[in-house]
């Protein structure tokens, strides 16, 4: 891959990524994780089970969404920031390996993009179908 590829889909994934944290309003549910965390925290927590485990099963579903999404935010930037350097050395090997990574990078956020297609209430629920033929 050369320089202006890797250069491409390093690009590429750093504004997939963005849009997708945009359309997964990613910044509101850290802030609802970070509340529900901070409920959780309460020494009374426990008290009021019902609560407590609606509260630990919204916290499951934000964190099912804001954590990857930070992770591929995270291994993005550490993947331009590896690009520059490398390129900045003009090491070959050093840029077969970045290849490698935003190739990867793109795969993983196919994944996650797939999940953020899947993320709407009840697309966590069981369905049943059946198929008849004529």
């Amino acid at each position: 891959m050369e320089i202006s590829e890797i250069r491409a889909t390093i690009d590429d994934v750093t504004k997939r990524v963005a849009a997708l944290e945009k359309s997964l309003d990613a910044e509101n549910k850290a802030v609802r994780m970070g509340e529900v965390e901070a409920r959780m925290a309460a020494p009374d927590f426990w008290n009021h089970q019902e609560s407590a485990l609606k509260d630990v099963e919204e916290l499951k579903i934000l964190k099912a969404v804001v954590e990857p999404l930070r992770e591929m935010q995270t291994k993005a930037s550490d993947c331009r920031e590896l690009f520059e350097m490398v390129e900045a050395e003009g090491d070959a090997a050093g840029l077969e390996e970045v290849a490698a990574d935003a190739t990867r990078l793109q795969e993983d956020l196919k994944s996650l993009e797939l999940m953020a297609l899947l993320s709407r209430p009840h697309d966590r629920g069981l369905c049943f179908f059946s198929i008849r033929s004529g």
